[in-house]
């Protein structure tokens, strides 16, 4: 602070007034007077104890060592039925004095939560209307039902680790991790980032589906499954009508039942998963398909697998497996392995299948590359390849390697 004057103050030049609880910085302005106020050095201007002392009010100031207080941005009115406020300290969803008014939301309210340093965590029972968070939320346990629409802000995270947890109307979410429990709903659910699953189970089995639909689909552990009916038995299987249903037969538990396409799939989007390795292969080693799958004369198109032990639509099928009535169409399969457009290890059976497009292999000691099947143990019948196959080792238009229990009927 300078004047070209006589009179010049650190906090105050002249005053006729009352100046309390307020201070200045004597070392950045050069003054080590004032009409008014408490001289500090920029060390003490940098304590919280000098303000917190004269009793300076946290809700209005953010007040922290190592810094100058800064104005707190006033409080927003709750235009919605229920609001966060965070007045307990912590991120317990069940604490009533987290929520404006002091009290949990019920089911008749829209519900807001702010964004937060730490996710919110909910480990109980309650069904509510609606919820729009600009924080993330992680569920430890109990059960969560939304009957209206749900809104996460860009960035946030929704984790289920257990417990049960219902979509029942419009969901948009950034990134959902699906680590535990089980989850699924009527509703909607549009994942703008990464819907990731490591454990737990997603379900959704009804005649019309609701919409589902992520910008990166990781699917490695737990159970997914998305039908339009069936009970996975050989007399109702299962009926898979997109993408997220035909890589959720993948799942462990259902290796052993039986499906059926109802429609023609758009696997283009199989590009963007697994971190770049697109779609997983059905079935690897030691966990082999061994169901049945009918494709009904539907066709798989677009779809995109990297690097797999076993690659290709199946990676790897039982004895017991049947494959029957299927085209995959433009399929794009790079792999240094045992690699097929339509099954990488076959053991089962092929019957009336088609794939065409891209199939690449490599030239490991087990390299195995063909337009169809990359190593046959097992029957194909009336069935083609017309894919560029590249591969080193054993590869072929059709087959890379059919072992001595292979058979091949009518194919080409």
């Amino acid at each position: 602070v300078t004047a070209t004057g006589p009179t010049v103050g650190g906090l105050v030049a002249s005053n006729s007034g009352t100046v309390t609880d307020s201070f200045w910085d004597k070392d950045t302005s050069g003054q080590s007077t004032s009409a008014g106020g408490t001289g500090k050095t920029t060390a003490e201007m940098q304590t919280a104890a000098t303000f917190t002392s004269a009793g300076w009010d946290t809700t209005v100031w953010d007040i922290t060592n190592g810094a100058y207080p800064v104005l707190l941005a006033p409080a927003v009115p709750c235009s919605f039925g229920i609001c966060w406020d965070g007045g307990a300290g912590n991120f317990n969803w069940f604490d009533a004095a987290n929520w404006t008014g002091n009290l949990l939301p019920d089911s008749t309210q829209s519900i807001f939560i702010k964004a937060l340093a730490s996710p919110v965590l909910f480990s109980g029972t309650g069904a509510f209307a609606s919820l729009t968070s600009d924080a993330d939320l992680t569920m430890t346990s109990g059960s969560l039902t939304f009957t209206a629409a749900v809104n996460f802000a860009s960035g946030t995270l929704f984790t289920l680790q257990a417990g049960t947890l219902a979509f029942n109307g419009l969901t948009a979410l950034d990134d959902l991790t699906i680590a535990g429990g089980s989850a699924g709903g009527a509703g909607a659910v549009t994942v703008a980032g990464t819907f990731s699953q490591t454990g737990g189970s997603w379900q959704q089995v009804q005649t019309t589906l609701p919409g589902f639909s992520a910008g990166q689909f990781n699917f490695n552990g737990g159970t997914f499954l998305r039908a339009t009916g069936g009970t996975g038995s050989a007399g109702t299987p299962y009926l898979i009508n997109d993408v997220y249903g035909l890589q959720g037969m993948a799942s462990t538990d259902y290796l052993d039942q039986a499906f059926k396409l109802v429609d023609d799939i758009d696997a283009s989007d199989t590009e963007n998963w697994n971190a770049g390795e697109g779609f997983r292969p059905i079935g690897d080693f030691p966990n082999q398909f061994t169901g049945k799958f009918d494709g009904d004369g539907n066709t798989i198109s677009d779809l995109f697998i990297g690097d797999a032990a076993f690659a290709g639509l199946f990676g790897r099928t039982g004895s017991t497996a049947q494959i029957r009535n299927v085209g995959v169409v433009n399929v794009d399969v790079n792999s240094t392995n045992v690699v097929g457009g339509l099954v990488g290890r076959n053991e089962g059976s092929v019957s009336n299948s088609y794939a065409t497009g891209t199939v690449n292999g490599g030239d490991t000691a087990n390299s195995y590359t063909g337009g169809l099947v990359g190593h046959n143990f097992g029957t194909i019948t009336d069935s083609y390849a017309s894919a560029n196959v590249n591969g080193v080792k054993e590869t072929g238009g059709l087959v890379g390697y059919s072992a001595s229990s292979g058979i091949i009927t009518n194919s080409f």
